[in-house]
């Protein structure tokens, strides 16, 4: 299975692509890097300028990996980014145990935090759950309770800006096969097993933003 990741980034443009073994390890098998011109912290200014070196740093990847790619999972950053923590909770019927639907339940009511109308959703993770007021729990199903709550933490990014990228990204001839925001795709690229299990501060200097991320026990 081919995997492709594309950072467009104010300073470059990368695209890098990976075979996934059925062991479940990815090889890296080709990587393209070309000057970006078409972006200001983060954000398209220039359209035409900006496809273009898609187009580039996809051709070079596909030239050293011997394969074509047609679909990319792109990485969303720059100040548009918002995070926040919401919380959400699912009533239990006595006698019944929790499932997986329940969670969702949960998870989709700690969703409906009213961002702004200007926000897309990227990303709902799940932080801690609770059970009848038992806290520190990270997979409830099967367990006993009536009360189920959790805490998520919501990312989002501007409408606009997210609009200009997607429309790059097809100009260039690809499709986008997830939307990941850079700050969370750094760090599940670079944390070691033992960082991840410790409160993790990561900072990643970019070319025109710096961003940061605070990754607790592995989340």
């Amino acid at each position: 299975m081919i995997i492709a990741g594309l950072d467009v980034g104010t300073s470059k443009v990368t695209t890098v692509i990976g075979e996934l073994a059925p062991d479940g390890v990815l090889d890296i098998i080709g990587e393209g890097t070309v000057p970006s011109q078409g972006l200001k912290r983060g954000v398209v200014v220039n359209l035409e300028r900006t496809t273009e070196a898609i187009r580039q740093s996809v051709h070079q990847a596909e030239r050293v990996a011997g394969v074509k790619v047609e679909r990319v999972i792109l990485g969303v950053g720059g100040p548009h980014l918002k995070s926040v923590t919401s919380h959400g909770l699912a009533a239990i019927r006595r006698g019944q145990s929790i499932s997986a639907a329940d969670v969702e339940r949960a998870i989709e009511q700690a969703k409906a935090y009213p961002f702004d109308a200007d926000l897309e959703l990227l990303h709902a993770l799940p932080l801690e759950f609770k059970v009848d007021g038992q806290e520190g729990i990270r997979d409830p199903v099967g367990m006993a309770g009536v009360r189920l709550e959790v805490d998520v933490h919501l990312v989002a990014a501007g409408r606009g800006p997210l609009a200009n990228l997607r429309r790059a990204v097809g100009e260039a001839g690809l499709e986008i096969e997830a939307l990941v925001a850079q700050p969370l795709a750094s760090g599940l690229g670079v944390l070691s097993p033992e960082e991840e299990h410790m409160t993790v501060l990561l900072l990643d200097v970019g070319g025109g933003t710096t961003e940061v991320a605070v990754f607790r026990e592995g989340r």
